[in-house]
């Protein structure tokens, strides 16, 4: 086999397994810890407590029960500020965000935890149980950091991550793999083996692409305030993004079997037959 088809062999792997590997960001969003994952919504009346009827924030009008309600409260509070502040370290850690992205989702995580530490400080104050029940439900209704926050700067990361790629490493792969293998010998029926998967490789590209850029544009305008209606577009920007991911997984099956061509040919006798034509 000669050097320029054993190059192009390992080559098209090793693109083959950066592609597999996927996004780099798309797997290290912040989880929400089990105590705070389920409290996003405000807290909803029960049977024993109808909406119309008075209700404590948490504990009894005392000053003990108001004291337990501030208690839960700051920790509800300093559980949402340390996602905030993992979600703020992955945002400006993340060398795929663009620079626009990256400035907005700073500075809404920065004026999340500006909120939360002023609204603390209230809740500190409070010295009535009106007053704290309405603060109570601002931790939920005034942030949503599990509910909208998190999940659109997830989905940006993923998002921006793919079309990082699509604009560095996807957009020419399918001609530079073409380019290769126009320098096969003459008698090599690799190329036109492989135009059909290249020709897949390029719709791959396309449609990875297309749906990455959807993704972005479905969440990167989300605000707190446009919860719970803003859920279905979290919702298909999470699809639209594994549709992504999916596409460059056939991209990735479709340069595999390309490379699995090559190496068939390179047992085939043609590298052989081209050493003895130049002799």
């Amino acid at each position: 086999m000669t050097m320029m088809r054993r190059t192009g062999a390992w080559g098209l792997a090793l693109a083959a397994l950066l592609l597999a590997a996927g996004p780099a960001g798309a797997s290290d969003g912040v989880r929400a810890t089990p105590s705070v994952r389920h409290q996003e919504a405000s807290p909803k009346p029960t049977a024993s407590a109808p909406a119309s009827a008075p209700r404590t924030s948490r504990a009894g009008d005392g000053q003990d029960g108001l004291a337990k309600g501030r208690g839960k409260d700051d920790q509800d509070i300093a559980a949402r500020l340390e996602t905030l502040g993992r979600l703020g370290s992955l945002v400006g850690a993340d060398r795929y965000l663009s620079a626009a992205d990256r400035s907005q989702l700073s500075g809404e995580i920065s004026g999340e935890i500006a909120g939360l530490t002023q609204l603390k400080a209230k809740i500190d104050a409070d010295g009535s149980a009106d007053a704290l029940r309405g603060d109570t439900e601002d931790i939920y209704g005034g942030f949503r950091v599990y509910a909208v926050e998190r999940p659109k700067v997830d989905l940006v990361r993923g998002s921006d991550d793919l079309l990082w790629q699509c604009s560095n490493r996807l957009h020419d792969l399918p001609g530079q793999v073409s380019a290769l293998l126009a320098k096969l010998p003459a008698a090599s029926p690799v190329p036109a083996q492989a135009q059909p998967l290249l020709a897949d490789a390029q719709r791959q590209i396309a449609t990875a692409c297309a749906d990455a850029q959807a993704a972005h544009d479905e969440v990167i305008g989300l605000t707190p305030g446009g919860y719970p209606g803003n859920q279905p577009a979290i919702d298909e920007a999470r699809a639209k993004l594994k549709a992504a991911r999916d596409a460059l997984g056939q991209l990735s099956s479709d340069l595999k079997q390309v490379v699995t061509l090559l190496r068939a040919d390179a047992g085939s006798g043609h590298a052989s037959d081209a050493r003895k034509n130049r002799a």
